[in-house]
């Protein structure tokens, strides 16, 4: 164990009634979802939008409407980047360069940028509809034994029809955690209660600071 895994002992806090280090820590769905399977998807979405004969759209078109896009009042603060054909196609990363509040305003609206681009029947953009509803489900602030089966049922769905399309593309571990986030809410409930979305915003003065005062410990 402690050569393979690095685990050398039993952590001290199993010790309590009702915790255990492998069953008492929710996932950061910021982190899994946002940054994680939400990211991929989109990238591999939009390469696929871009790359089709002949393409669904153009990035320079796409880029056009996500800078003049009326985001709202709230939502103007998370105004996406701009999208490069290199981030979008590169093979060695799956970033896009977006913050994950980023990340979730972009692909909220994304369908509203590009719904009268795409051909009806599309199953790629029919999947990414699906993961968005996933995402909506994932994150609502409250939640219902109803509404994690559907989200099971979703969950389900959407890897089943990534699989088919994507079927040369790796299958992330983010992407294997969402099997599990429904367990998770019955268990602790809307993990948007204990996702590190704040903790991120409070770091991120602290970081921009220390650009501007390189020795502050």
């Amino acid at each position: 164990m402690a050569t393979t895994y690095g685990i050398e002992r039993d952590s001290i806090l199993n010790e309590c009634a009702y915790f255990h280090v492998t069953e008492g820590i929710p996932p950061d769905i910021m982190h899994d979802v946002l940054e994680g399977s939400v990211q991929y998807e989109m990238k591999l979405f939009l390469r696929h939008c871009l790359q089709s004969t002949p393409p669904l759209f153009h990035l320079q078109t796409l880029n056009g409407r996500i800078h003049s896009f009326e985001y709202g009042y709230v939502e103007i603060r998370n105004k996406p980047s701009i999208l490069t054909y290199g981030r979008i196609t590169s093979q060695d990363s799956q970033c896009l360069g977006q913050t994950a509040s980023k990340l979730w305003c972009l692909a909220r609206f994304l369908p509203l940028m590009i719904a009268d681009w795409i051909p009806e029947d599309n199953e790629y953009y029919e999947n990414f509809l699906l993961m968005l509803d996933i995402v909506d489900l994932t994150f609502a602030p409250v939640t219902s034994s109803e509404s994690i089966a559907v989200l099971r049922e979703k969950i389900k769905y959407h890897h089943e029809a990534f699989k088919r399309l994507y079927g040369n593309e790796c299958f992330t571990p983010k992407m294997h955690y969402n099997i599990h986030i429904p367990d998770w809410l019955l268990r602790v409930g809307p993990l948007s209660k204990v996702w590190c979305m704040r903790f991120e915003a409070k770091h991120q003065y602290e970081t921009s600071t220390s650009y501007v005062l390189p020795d502050a410990i």
